[in-house]
C-alpha cells in the first residue's frame, strides 16, 4: 500500500471510456486527450502515478520560482480527431510519439513533456524549455533501459522532431529527464550510457 487507503478500504478509480469520449466529444466539439482503451495494469497505474508526481514536482518547483505553470503533455494523451480509425493502432493517434526510420526505426515514446518559458534575465521575452521525461521506476533491466538510447538519440538529433509536440514554440531549449528513485539506480543508468 501506498499508505492513502484506510483499512479495509479498496480504491475506486474512474476513467473515462471510448464511447464516453465519444459522448463528450459530440457535445462540446473538442475530442478528450486521455481516453481508457481497456482496463490498466496495477504496474500501468503505478508508473502513470509516479509521471504525475514527477508533473507536481515540476509544478511545485515552477510555483516556488514564479514561473509561468508549464503545459504538459502526459503519455496517454492523444491527438485531437473526432474518430479513429480501426485500421489504424491505437499508438498512432498518441502525440508524445515520434518515429524515425534509418538504418533501423526507432520510436521515442517518453512518460510526459513539459513546456516551461523561462524569463530572460534582461526582463524582455522568456526561452522555452521543453523537457521530456522518462520516468523510471526500476522495473526494467539496465540493458532493456539502454535499448531506448537510440530513439532518445534520435529525437535529439532531429532540428524538428519537438514540433509536433509544442508547434507554436520557437528556438527552444531541449532535454531528456530521466527519473530514477534511488541514486544507486541513477548511477547504473548513467554506467549504462557512458
Amino acid at each position: 500500500s501506498d499508505g492513502t487507503l484506510q483499512t479495509g478500504s479498496r480504491p475506486t478509480l474512474y476513467f473515462l471510456t471510448p464511447d464516453g469520449a465519444e459522448l463528450v466529444g459530440g457535445e462540446t466539439g473538442v475530442w478528450p486527450r486521455r481516453i481508457t482503451k481497456n482496463d490498466q495494469t496495477p504496474y500501468t497505474l503505478r508508473h502513470r502515478l509516479e509521471a504525475v508526481r514527477v508533473r507536481l514536482a515540476i509544478d511545485a518547483g515552477a510555483e516556488l520560482a514564479e514561473l509561468p505553470a508549464p503545459e504538459w503533455i502526459m503519455e496517454q494523451d492523444t491527438q485531437p480527431t473526432k474518430r479513429r480509425s480501426p485500421a489504424r493502432s491505437p499508438s498512432d493517434y498518441l502525440i508524445l510519439r515520434s518515429v524515425f526510420e534509418g538504418s533501423s526505426r526507432v520510436v521515442f515514446r517518453p512518460d510526459a513533456a513539459c513546456h516551461l518559458p523561462i524569463p530572460r534575465p534582461s526582463g524582455s521575452g522568456h526561452k522555452s524549455l521543453l523537457a521530456y521525461f522518462e520516468v523510471d521506476r526500476s522495473t526494467e533491466s539496465i540493458p532493456q533501459f539502454a535499448r531506448k538510447l537510440p530513439a532518445i538519440e534520435a529525437f535529439l538529433a532531429s532540428s524538428t522532431a519537438w514540433q509536433k509536440h509544442w508547434p507554436e514554440v520557437r528556438d527552444p531549449a531541449i532535454v531528456v529527464l530521466v527519473v530514477c528513485p534511488t541514486k544507486r539506480r541513477m548511477q547504473g543508468l548513467a554506467r549504462a550510457v557512458s
